[in-house]
């Protein structure tokens, strides 16, 4: 199966994101430097049942967005 979506945080993972465009339709591949703003499109895309994989360096610190997520009624 293929991905529904693919979100993209850091400078390292823009490369993924600029490849995996031209696979995917515009509106389902993102990318972003600031994770606030990747939290508001998570938030915005999420419903109940949704899987979401999160995989980053320790070094982005993504603990924070994944205690978000699971708070997300």
């Amino acid at each position: 199966e293929r991905l529904d979506y693919l979100i993209t945080y850091g400078d390292l993972a823009y490369y993924i994101y600029n490849n995996a465009k031209d696979f995917y339709p515009e509106d389902h591949v993102f990318h972003f430097s600031e994770k606030e703003e990747m939290m508001e499109k998570l938030k915005e895309l999420i419903i109940p049942g949704t899987l979401v994989l999160v995989k980053a360096s320790r070094a982005l610190h993504l603990e924070t967005v994944v205690e978000e997520l699971r708070d997300l009624d």
